[in-house]
This record gives structure tokens, sequence and C-alpha cells, in this order.
């Protein structure tokens, strides 16, 4: 299982209130139980795309913000290139590249990928979803922003 966090400027306030690492945490355990490795693999894009390691039963404690310490937050939001080292980091053979045939594998792979904007680069974004198609990969989009509590400070 995978989480893909989205570390573009614009998350500032998600990750410096502390809801990114909450949920972090929350997907943690569902990792465990969908996996019995205990831990779960990070990716984060903004402008780039970078594998942040593992979060695990024995690291998660300021998991979040010590990833930010490494790869602070970037302008930009970029689905593609992420995709494309997910895909890449699960499936090898492929490299991230377009597929046209399917892939048999018995290690299937949930990917929960959270962001507060829509992609920069659209072609590629699509390119690797039809392309991840072929491959037993699940991408689980998830938006994410501040609440209507957050915004207009009642309800």
């Amino acid at each position: 299982m995978a989480l893909c966090l989205d570390i573009s400027g614009s998350m500032a306030s998600l990750y410096s209130s502390g809801k990114i690492q909450q949920f972090a945490e929350k997907i943690l355990a569902l990792g465990c139980w969908f996996d019995d490795d205990g831990s779960i693999d990070i990716f984060l894009f903004g402008a780039n795309a970078h594998k942040a390691g593992e979060m695990t039963l024995a690291n998660f404690k300021n998991f979040i913000p010590n990833v930010l310490n490494q790869y602070p937050l970037e302008g930009g939001t970029y689905y593609g290139k992420v995709m494309k080292m997910i895909r890449n980091f699960y499936f090898p053979t492929g490299r991230g590249e377009s597929r046209k045939s399917v892939i048999a594998s018995n290690k299937p792979v949930y990917v929960m990928f959270v962001t507060d904007g829509a992609t920069a680069d659209n072609s590629e974004t699509d390119k690797q979803v039809k392309s991840s198609s072929f491959e037993p990969i699940f991408w689980q989009f998830m938006a994410i922003s501040k609440s209507r509590k957050d915004v207009i400070g009642r309800e």
C-alpha cells in the first residue's frame, strides 16, 4: 500500500496544523490491515516527485514533519511525474512507460493519492492513468482542503 501526498505550497496549513500527520497515521492503520508488513510506502509530489521512504509502526510519530524537513513544500502540482515513479517502483519492468497489454502480478497495489488541487500536467497524468490500467494498481484520488469551519470560523 502507498500514500501519495501533495507537497505543493497550498497544502501548508494542512501540514502545519498536523492534519496530514493524523491522516497518514490512519492510512498506516489501514495499510497494516491490508498488508502484514506493518508499513506503507510514502511518495510526495509538487513540482517534482519523491520517494520519501516507509512509514512504519516503529517510525510513525512525527513522520510527516520529518519528511517535510527533507522535502520542503514546492510550487506546482504535477500528478504525472509521481504516478510514473510509483508505477516504476512497483512494476519496474515497464519503467513507468506506456503499456498496451496486461501484466500479471500476485501483488496488487493500492495507492491513496491526496491533493488539494488539479494537476498542471494533464497529458502526462492522462497517459499514466491509461497505462496503469494494464497493471494491478488501484488509484484512490482524494481531494482535501480546509473545511468550511476553518475558512469562515464558524459551523
